[in-house]
């Protein structure tokens, strides 16, 4: 799969810390850690406007 998608995001050193703790204590890098968390977010298919966003359960 061909990433050439940039996220760029600010954190605060709290929130700095806690993704460098977390990563460093599974040696993960830190996108390592994030495309994880992006990949357990739900699918969601579009709608028509009167249904909204509809969730892939599976």
């Amino acid at each position: 799969m061909a990433r050439n998608k940039i996220l760029r995001v600010r954190l605060s050193d709290e929130e700095w810390e806690r993704l460098e703790n977390y990563a460093k204590s599974k040696d993960y890098t830190l996108t390592e850690v994030i495309r994880d968390y992006v990949k357990r977010l739900p699918k969601i298919h579009p709608a028509t406007e009167s249904e909204g966003l509809l969730l892939d359960e599976k």
